[in-house]
């Protein structure tokens, strides 16, 4: 089947979505493994100070045992002096750290937004159908086409011209519910994806008599962030 031109501006930089995708995950690993590299440092700057406060108590202790020799005592109060001295420095070094981690998990926030959002843009163009049977050797194509040509009221050879893919695709719900896997509907024109939702909203598909949910293709992150978002409801 002849594919319509989809050419489109890719950027200033004449990069391609996949080509953006890759630099954005190299990106991103590097910034994964700075955050490991800093919280390493954090973790070695807390043991660090663990031994810091068992010199404190070892101090301590002497103190009490020769608080008689003033000299020595005077010796003593000088390191721990410098011991809080130390000290000191180690919390400021750590929370020196603790900022750069913070920028390092902000960027790192962004670079997956960014990344989740040309997903997105990849994917403007399909749907995903939840609970249409599945049957053996079936035609899933065929099928669909079928139903959706009835649905939407088109010709079955427009409308198969006006669709790029359809295919199934395993999940571990589908799986371990003995559900059927979705089906993934990927039309040459965002136009035609958004008539099937259109009329889904005022009358549901059916696929050999039985309704079927209709969803869009919207990534995980995208999703994580709505539902972090979501407003309480009162009352």
């Amino acid at each position: 089947m002849a594919t319509r031109g989809k050419a489109g501006n890719n950027g200033s930089n004449g990069k391609t979505p996949e080509r953006n995708n890759i630099e954005m995950n190299t990106r991103l690993d590097q910034l994964t493994d700075l955050i490991v590299s800093f919280q390493e440092d954090v973790n070695g700057k807390l043991s660090k100070l663990d031994k810091l406060d068992q010199r404190f108590e070892s101090f301590e202790k002497e103190i009490l045992e020769i608080k008689k020799d003033l000299s020595q005592v005077k010796k003593i109060e000088t390191s721990m002096v410098d011991l809080k001295k130390e000290v000191g420095s180690i919390k400021n070094e750590m929370t020196v750290t603790d900022s750069k981690v913070e920028i390092m998990k902000n960027q790192q926030e962004q670079l997956l937004d960014q990344m989740a959002l040309m997903d997105l843009k990849l994917k403007e163009n399909q749907l995903r159908i939840r609970g249409c049977k599945e049957e053996g050797k079936e035609d899933v194509r065929k099928k669909l086409i079928t139903a959706l040509g009835e649905f939407l009221e088109i010709e079955e050879e427009d409308l198969d011209q006006d669709i790029e893919k359809i295919f199934r695709v395993n999940s571990r719900f589908a799986r371990n519910n003995h559900t059927p896997r979705d089906i993934i509907i990927i039309f040459e024109r965002k136009r035609t994806r958004d008539e099937v939702l259109m009329k889904h909203s005022k009358e549901r598909l059916k696929i050999l008599g039985q309704e079927v949910i209709i969803l869009k293709e919207v990534p995980n992150h995208i999703l994580r962030k709505r539902k972090d978002y979501t407003p309480l409801k009162i009352g």
